[in-house]
């Protein structure tokens, strides 16, 4: 173990030999089952911290150092006290109480463009891996959890009622110490539904007696998502033999500038093509309204006038939608497409 950190100081990051974060496994339903239990899959950046004497240092899920200006957080080493512990969560921002993967990627810095600075940040805590000097990774699930309980007391909020779903930005929190304990729900169909209702990203699902294993543990954690929609201003297309092939679709950053979200060509057809091509190619520009337009063959800028509406599986790091599907077209203004 690294040298006990001076009061004021960053500790230095330490974690058992051997050590990797548990992943879930993405399954394609949801399969409710006595012996697990359920949790909401928060939409943000994995946040393992080593905390040591009061201070902390952090690591991504791939054990990258992760730091940024996060004065919520910055009271988080008071949880070990006079002593260590390895926590594992998830780094949240709150826009309007609900999860924003942009809004947290912004805070944390690698987001293209500022979003606006009223994102709130929270550390949504769901195991404990290392503690005084004992590994916990052998240990049940259901017993850690017990120990994280235990060692963080009242000290850390617990969700308002009705769970996950009625947080909201400007709580009352302890000052630098935006964490909350990410609540355990018996009947996982219930809370699938709870987050279809809610718009959440999805549920996890953990074994009560599994041990802490490195990496993707199949039988022992697992995923389902939902599919999470979004609106953007079309800023382009691309059109190949007289049909409309894709929309090109951005949003807007906080400083004002369409940044590309997506190609969509999945959900148009013959029929639409026909439809909307024609007004498409009435309302061409010679540049794109894209502040970091995509590049490719027979691509067409247009005035940022129409919004469309999709699904798509997840937001990347690089804010792009994954496999987004045409779901129709919106009467929102474009400049209420946003990044937030």
């Amino acid at each position: 173990m690294p040298a006990v950190p001076r009061e004021g100081e960053q500790a230095a990051w330490w974690a058992p030999p051997g050590f990797l974060p548990m992943e879930p496994v993405l399954v394609p339903e949801l399969r409710a089952r006595p012996e697990w239990i359920a949790e909401a899959k928060w939409d943000g950046i994995r946040l393992l911290a080593w905390c040591s004497r009061g201070a902390c240092a952090f690591r991504s899920r791939r054990l990258r150092p992760l730091a940024g200006a996060w004065p919520e957080l910055a009271g988080l080493g008071r949880l070990a006290g006079k002593g260590e512990l390895l926590l594992d969560g998830e780094l949240v921002a709150l826009r309007e109480g609900r999860p924003s993967f942009p809004a947290v990627l912004a805070r944390q810095g690698s987001g293209r463009g500022r979003t606006a600075a009223t994102a709130e940040l929270l550390y949504v805590l769901f195991d404990l891996v290392f503690a005084d000097g004992r590994d916990l990774r052998p240990l049940p699930w259901e017993a850690r959890r017990r120990e994280l309980e235990g060692r963080l007391g009242g000290r850390v909020r617990a969700p308002a009622p009705g769970g996950e779903f009625a947080l909201a930005g400007g709580a009352s929190w302890e000052p630098g110490l935006h964490v909350l304990l990410t609540p355990v729900h018996a009947d996982a169909d219930a809370l699938w539904e709870a987050v279809e209702r809610a718009g959440w990203e999805g549920v996890v699902l953990k074994r009560r007696t599994a041990p802490y294993r490195p990496g993707k543990a199949p039988g022992a954690w697992e995923k389902v998502k939902r599919r999470l929609s979004a609106e953007g201003v079309v800023g382009g297309y691309r059109a190949a033999a007289g049909e409309l092939r894709s929309l090109l679709l951005g949003a807007y950053d906080g400083e004002g500038r369409l940044r590309f979200l997506a190609a969509v060509g999945a959900g148009i057809d013959r029929r639409l093509s026909d439809r909307l091509l024609p007004w498409l190619e009435e309302r061409r520009r010679p540049e794109p309204p894209f502040a970091d337009p995509p590049r490719g063959r027979e691509l067409r800028w247009v005035e940022p006038e129409l919004v469309a509406r999709v699904t798509f599986a997840e937001w990347t790091p690089e804010l792009r939608l994954r496999a987004p599907v045409l779901a129709g077209f919106s009467a929102r203004p474009p400049a209420g497409c946003r990044l937030a």
